[in-house]
C-alpha cells in the first residue's frame, strides 16, 4: 500500500450480465472520421458497447490494461478514467482526486479479449458528445482532445489507483459518487442563525471524521470563530473561542491524505470541508476549513472529510467580510454550535 501511494505522490507532481448480440453493421465515427476496429460493437440489453482502446486512442488518450484486477485506466494527461470489467461504476480523476463517477446500467465487458464499454460512459465521464443514428446504425463521438505529454504517466497512475482501490476502495468510492448511504450528517449553526449542512465521509477519512464528531458532541466548537477568511480560497475555524483565545491540549490525529500514505481521494472543490494543520502532516487537532472556490492544489496534501450540502451561500457571505492583514475578520464570525444529526 505504502509503495503504491508513493507512486501517486510522485505522479501527482506531473499531473495536476444480459443478452448479448453483435450490433450488426455498426459504424463508429470519431470526430467525423470512420473508426476501423477489429471488434464489432455489441448490443447488451439495448445498450451499444464499443471497443474502449480503439475509441480512446482515436481521442489521443493512453489506454492501459490492468490484468491483475481486470480493469482499465485511460488518460489524456490531464484527467484519468478508471473502470473494471463487470463493475458498473466508472471514475474520473483530476489532480489525484475523484472528480466524478458514473454508474452505468450495463458494466464494461471483456469480449474477445477487448474491453467494451457503453457509449454513454464516454459522454458522461469525458464530456464528449455521443449520438446513435438508428437509420445508418452509426455511433458518433465528438470530442476536442486536451492531450499533453503526460498521457502515459496518467494511465500508469490510474493503474496504480486501481491496485490501491481493491474491493473496499471501490465500494466506498462508489457510495461517494452515487448513493451516499454511509455518511454522517452535521450542521454548523452560525451566531446569526444561518445553518450550513454537511455530509461527512467516515469510510474515507475515519479518524478525521471521528475527531470532528467527538469535538462537536463535546461542545468544543460552541462559540468558536472563523479566524481566517480568504476569498476565493478558504474560510477556516474551530481553533479559537469568541474572545480570540486558542484551544490547546486537543489530541492530534494522523493526516489522512495521499502524501501521508493514506488513501483519500476527496477533491478540494467548492464546499469541501478539510482539516487544517501545521507543516507536520500529523498535527491536525480541531481546526478545519471549508473551500470557497475550487482549490485542487490542496488535493493529496490535506485531509478532506466532507462537503457542504446546503448553505454554501453562507460561505460566500463569510468570504466577503472585511479582514485585516492577517486574513482575520475585523468583526468576529462566530460559530454558535456544530451538531451531529445522524
Amino acid at each position: 500500500m505504502k509503495k503504491l501511494l508513493m507512486v501517486l505522490v510522485g505522479a501527482s507532481i506531473l499531473l495536476f450480465g444480459g443478452m448479448t448480440a453483435n450490433a450488426a453493421h455498426t459504424t463508429i465515427k470519431v470526430n467525423g472520421e470512420i473508426l476501423n476496429v477489429d471488434t464489432e460493437p455489441v448490443n447488451i440489453d439495448g445498450r451499444i458497447l464499443i471497443p474502449l482502446r480503439s475509441v480512446g486512442e482515436a481521442l489521443q488518450c493512453e489506454v492501459l490494461w490492468n490484468d491483475t484486477n481486470k480493469a482499465v485506466s485511460m488518460s489524456d494527461g490531464n484527467d484519468i478514467y478508471i473502470m473494471w470489467i463487470g463493475r458498473d461504476t466508472l471514475f474520473k480523476f483530476t489532480n489525484t482526486a475523484v472528480d466524478k463517477g458514473y454508474v452505468s446500467d450495463v458494466a464494461p465487458q471483456l469480449i474477445n479479449e477487448k474491453t467494451m464499454i457503453p457509449i454513454r460512459c464516454i459522454a458522461e465521464l469525458m464530456g464528449a458528445t455521443v449520438d446513435w443514428i438508428d437509420e445508418t446504425k452509426t455511433v458518433t463521438v465528438d470530442y476536442t482532445p486536451n492531450t499533453n505529454e503526460y498521457a502515459k504517466d496518467g494511465a500508469e497512475l490510474g493503474s496504480a489507483i486501481i491496485d490501491i482501490f481493491g474491493e473496499y476502495g471501490y465500494t466506498i468510492y462508489k457510495d461517494y459518487v452515487s448513493d451516499r448511504k454511509y455518511v454522517t450528517k452535521a450542521e454548523i449553526e452560525l451566531e446569526n442563525g444561518n445553518i450550513i449542512k454537511l455530509d461527512l465521509f467516515p469510510n474515507i477519512a475515519p479518524a478525521t471524521v471521528s475527531q470532528f464528531v467527538n469535538l462537536a458532541n463535546s461542545k468544543i466548537y460552541n462559540n468558536t470563530i472563523f479566524h481566517r477568511v480568504i476569498k476565493d480560497f478558504v474560510v477556516q475555524g474551530g481553533g479559537y473561542d469568541n474572545e480570540g483565545r486558542p484551544y490547546i491540549g486537543i489530541p492530534t490525529i494522523n493526516g489522512e491524505f495521499i502524501t501521508n500514505n493514506f488513501m483519500n481521494f476527496i477533491p478540494h472543490k467548492r464546499g469541501t470541508i478539510s482539516m487544517a494543520r501545521t507543516d507536520d502532516p500529523n498535527s491536525a487537532t480541531s481546526q478545519f476549513f471549508i473551500v470557497h472556490k475550487d482549490s485542487l492544489s490542496l488535493n493529496a496534501n490535506y485531509a478532506a472529510f466532507g462537503e457542504v450540502t446546503e448553505g454554501i451561500e453562507y460561505i460566500d457571505k463569510l468570504a466577503e467580510v472585511e479582514t485585516d492583514e492577517n486574513d482575520s475578520p475585523v468583526n468576529m464570525q462566530v460559530i454558535k454550535t456544530i451538531r451531529i444529526v445522524k
